[in-house]
């Protein structure tokens, strides 16, 4: 039990559902019913949809994790808001994605749940958080870089101002910079902000295996549509719809036309993989960085 709730990030949560089941069980055995209580209960919290299997456990057991499930219904309900630095992680609760950071008051019951946040080039985070009945709680981390994320942000940096970035042929910095991410596909954002506060962007996509290049797709980041439009451009480069410059036809194997690490967020796409760094440019920087380009702006 101790390791489970020590290490949330590779605990699944009906294997620790099931644990609590079987720890209230034995506490009821042992005329524990406070205790029982406790661990139906937070079996509960962690699986909703847990059951005690009829096969193993008794009616009594069956009536005691029932009762603890209505106690459990009938208290008021609190809220928890979900943060990160940097900003833009996804939240797992309960083996189910909830959204990237910021998040603002999800409803909760009462009790400790267990919630992960994840961003490529960051260690996992997890934590057991506590929620009050009726409460609004806060939950905000301070995400850790993984070994070698500063310089790759300093090599995304470098590639973003290096004169071979109008290259039609593969930088070797960008080679590199794939070969750090242990990505096939590597996404540039070159981000500037003018006298007016106004940000602009400018991507550069480029698959490292084949050579291949997408060149200056301009958005910016504040307008969705314009955001979407070059996500749309960068995703039909890296899952095999549009090669530009080169000779290949369209009709890929199949296999290339897989959407690797694209995934919905919000209406715009996010890395679910380390694949794609941000840098800025020097005039007015907005910092290098590495994941999800949609949540974050």
């Amino acid at each position: 039990m101790a390791f489970y709730e020590r290490y949330p990030v590779e605990t699944k949560p009906e294997r620790l559902a099931r644990v609590y089941v079987f720890l209230g069980a034995s506490r009821l055995l042992n005329g524990d019913t406070a205790g029982a209580q406790e661990a139906f209960t937070r079996a509960q919290l962690v699986a909703p949809s847990l059951q005690p299997e009829s096969e193993l456990f008794g009616q009594d057991v069956h009536d005691a994790f029932n009762a603890a499930k209505v106690a459990l219904s009938g208290q008021p309900r609190g809220t928890l808001s979900i943060d990160s630095v940097p900003s833009g992680a996804q939240v797992v609760m309960k083996g189910e994605r909830l959204g990237t950071t910021p998040l603002k008051d999800v409803e909760l019951a009462p009790g400790p749940h267990p919630v992960v946040l994840t961003l490529p080039g960051y260690v996992p985070f997890g934590v057991f958080q506590p929620v009050a009945p009726s409460q609004r709680g806060e939950l905000r981390h301070t995400l850790v870089p993984t070994p070698g994320l500063a310089a790759a942000r300093s090599l995304a940096a470098h590639v973003s101002t290096s004169r071979s970035l109008g290259s039609d042929t593969l930088p070797p910095e960008v080679a590199e910079l794939g070969e750090k991410l242990g990505a096939r596909y590597v996404v540039l954002a070159r981000v500037e902000q003018d006298r007016r506060g106004r940000v602009e962007a400018v991507l550069d996509a480029w698959d490292v295996q084949l050579k291949h290049r997408l060149r200056g797709v301009e958005f910016n980041p504040d307008e969705p549509r314009s955001r979407e439009k070059a996500v749309r451009k960068v995703q039909a480069f890296l899952t095999g719809q549009q090669v530009p410059g080169s000779s290949l036809p369209v009709a890929l194997p199949a296999v290339m036309k897989k959407p690797w690490f694209w995934a919905a967020v919000g209406g715009v796409a996010a890395a679910t993989t380390a694949g794609i760094l941000l840098a800025s440019q020097p005039n007015k920087p907005l910092g290098a960085r590495l994941g999800n380009f949609g949540a974050g702006w």
